[in-house]
């Protein structure tokens, strides 16, 4: 135990008359730290510019000062704070108890109840070079999840970002919150007035005008052919030309077989001849753009967007690996060239792809080709069904993927370019009556075989 430091009788008295009347009026509307000299008044003191700066409720702040003080505990329990000196000690009269004199991590909570600010809940704590030293591999992540479980907060901590300043970033996210869209019929799909807008979930929006070409993989059964369906009915409906190759012959070669022009889609080896007239239109397009700027140099750098010669393509790439495993090794090599070519000099032509695999490996995607599909990455799937490969080959070396209760069909990691890190997401749910389904996709894609190329 340490001694309690030497004082006089009237030192002793006023401490005692300060800390009496701590406790009758500053404990009447604050909670108290059971195991540190700390409590709710002084944490919103000390953030009350951050909660202002991040617009929190007065209900938010309340649960703000609570999370944190309790975090603070968690911290002291975790031995995560720094002693000013061995021998320094602080005696309580009211609780008669001693309290070491130490420099906590600075914590400060944003949370919020309102629906729109639920991607933007975290957790900040700015660590000492002596805690960063005593922290274990987990980064205070599992002791953080206790404490938001134990106080039943409803939120859930994702694996922090750390900066050079010693501040960790843990996000937040609500269990309860649901960021899937629901399409039961044409009226539900997010028909922005960019027609190059795709509203993923809620939270996610892939914007192939500045985001170009994508990839999605995920194993058989987590939904990637329901995801290829909605952005296909989606951009269909705004009147960008739609081509198909579908390698396994299945659902999206059954629409295409109805709704779309003969050349413009194509299933299993016939996917090439797909693939080539899509080659020839980009160097159409080409070629018109050079005759444009030859006749008009001050066109020179005009956007390709705006030219109504140029409306906008996509080509939908499904099973991937099965298309190049029936072809033989000539076709093989004819085949991703010119898939090469349309990822590296479609964008300037007004033609974006979008390439789906069960597992993208560099026999059916070689690097070159998937180096250019960086508008959008996805993997379908959770964490335990996603290889290290499949991670790797769509996200890149040295990426995390953080923990996620969504484990339904559809579920999974998105990546959208600019992005930090890879983050959770619902794809949206399409009708599953089979009829509505159906009429919801014969009016997206009632009007492709009208639509020109040029």
């Amino acid at each position: 135990m340490t001694k309690r430091r030497e004082s006089n009788f009237l030192e002793d008295i006023f401490q005692m008359v300060l800390e009496g009347c701590f406790f009758l009026f500053w404990t009447a509307w604050v909670k108290i730290s059971e195991i540190c000299s700390i409590d709710t008044g002084r944490i919103r003191f000390y953030s009350w510019q951050d909660y202002r700066l991040y617009g929190m409720s007065k209900s938010d702040k309340k649960q703000a000062d609570f999370l944190t003080l309790k975090i603070y505990e968690s911290l002291i329990e975790a031995n995560l704070y720094q002693e000013r000196s061995r021998s320094k000690s602080f005696y309580d009269f009211v609780r008669d108890r001693y309290y070491k004199v130490v420099d906590l991590p600075r914590v400060f909570v944003r949370i919020s109840k309102d629906e729109k600010y639920q991607k933007n809940l975290f957790v900040k704590i700015c660590f000492s070079p002596q805690a960063l030293a005593k922290m274990g591999t987990d980064k205070f992540l599992i002791q953080l999840n206790q404490v938001l479980a134990i106080n039943d907060s409803g939120l859930v901590a994702s694996e922090p970002i750390a900066n050079e300043q010693g501040w960790f970033t843990y996000s937040l996210s609500s269990i309860n919150y649901n960021s899937r869209l629901e399409i039961s019929a044409f009226k539900d799909l997010p028909i922005s007035g960019n027609s190059l807008s795709v509203k993923i979930d809620k939270d996610h929006v892939w914007n192939m005008a500045h985001e170009y070409s994508g990839i999605v993989a995920g194993a058989s059964g987590t939904g990637k052919t329901s995801l290829l369906l909605y952005i296909l009915l989606l951009l269909s409906a705004q009147k960008t030309r739609i081509f198909i190759c579908d390698g396994k012959n299945d659902q999206l070669s059954s629409l295409a077989r109805e709704f779309l022009p003969q050349d413009r889609w194509a299933s299993g080896s016939e996917s090439r001849f797909v693939v080539h007239y899509l080659l020839e239109v980009m160097k159409a397009r080409y070629q018109y753009l050079q005759d444009v700027r030859k006749d008009s140099p001050e066109k020179t750098f005009e956007s390709v967007r705006s030219d109504k010669h140029l409306p906008q393509i996509l080509l939908i790439l499904d099973e991937g690996a099965s298309i190049v495993a029936s072809l033989s090794k000539k076709e093989q090599t004819t085949y991703l060239k010119e898939l090469q070519q349309l990822a590296q000099m479609g964008r300037a032509a007004n033609i974006s792809l979008l390439l789906a695999f069960q597992q993208p490996n560099a026999l059916s995607l070689p690097t070159s080709i998937r180096d250019q599909l960086t508008g959008l990455k996805v993997v379908l799937g959770s964490l335990s069904q996603i290889s290290p490969e499949t991670k790797r080959m769509v996200f890149g070396s040295g990426v995390d993927l953080l923990q996620t209760k969504k484990s339904n069909v559809g579920t999974g990691y998105i990546w959208l370019e600019g992005s930090a890190q890879p983050e959770t997401f619902s794809a949206p749910e399409l009708p599953q009556e089979a009829d509505k389904l159906y009429k919801l996709c014969s009016q997206a894609l009632v009007n492709q075989k009208n639509l020109k190329l040029a």
